[in-house]
């Protein structure tokens, strides 16, 4: 297999299951933070545009801004030139709509119930009930927004994805093997360019 895209909600453990799988894999992992780092280190862009189009729907006056088109030409490029390499994980940023159609890659998208979410989002940040209930919506909102923008889909569609794991009744552990399993089938491997 030579690319894995994962999209996940926040607090279903999707960045877990995915830095797990790639340790388990051996494989390059492509996240938030490395691809930031990338985007201002060597294509020189700002960090606080960087961050202002990150996983999030921008402002009504970016549609209109050369900066939208700038970042995302250089999001293409770093995640094309990353992916090159073979045998990634790669962790949102549109992943499963840059990647679509083409052969050796694996969709995956990671869920849970809300309640579930917000449980989680609660022991991690330790906050109360209405302050998790606006992080994770405010995520669900930046991220939808964002791929409505850069992409024009609704990331919840799923066609986008080859696999859905819905992590209420799933470890980490388990569903890095469910996805292993997944990944090594015979469909998936007669499609590997590297094959």
């Amino acid at each position: 297999m030579a690319i894995i895209t994962i999209s996940r909600q926040l607090g279903s453990l999707g960045s877990k299951i995915a830095k797990n799988l790639q340790e388990e894999l051996g494989y390059n992992y492509l996240d938030k933070e490395s691809l930031e780092q990338e985007l201002v280190n060597k294509y020189g862009l700002p960090e606080e545009k960087v961050k202002r189009y990150d996983e999030k729907k921008p402002a009504f006056w970016e549609m209109f801004s050369s900066d939208k088109d700038r970042y995302l030409y250089f999001l293409k490029t770093t995640m094309y030139k990353f992916a090159r390499k073979g045998h990634c994980v790669i962790m949102g940023r549109g992943g499963q709509v840059l990647f679509q159609d083409i052969p050796g890659t694996f969709h995956i998208r990671i869920i849970a119930p809300l309640k579930l979410r917000l449980d989680r989002i609660k022991e991690r940040y330790n906050c109360k009930d209405q302050l998790a209930e606006q992080i994770v919506r405010q995520s669900d909102q930046d991220r939808a927004g964002f791929h409505k923008f850069f992409f024009h889909i609704n990331m919840d569609d799923a066609q986008l994805y080859d696999l859905t794991i819905n992590t209420q009744n799933l470890t980490v552990e388990s569903a890095v093997k469910v996805i292993k399993n997944a990944v090594n089938s015979t469909e998936i491997m007669e499609q590997n360019p590297d094959k």
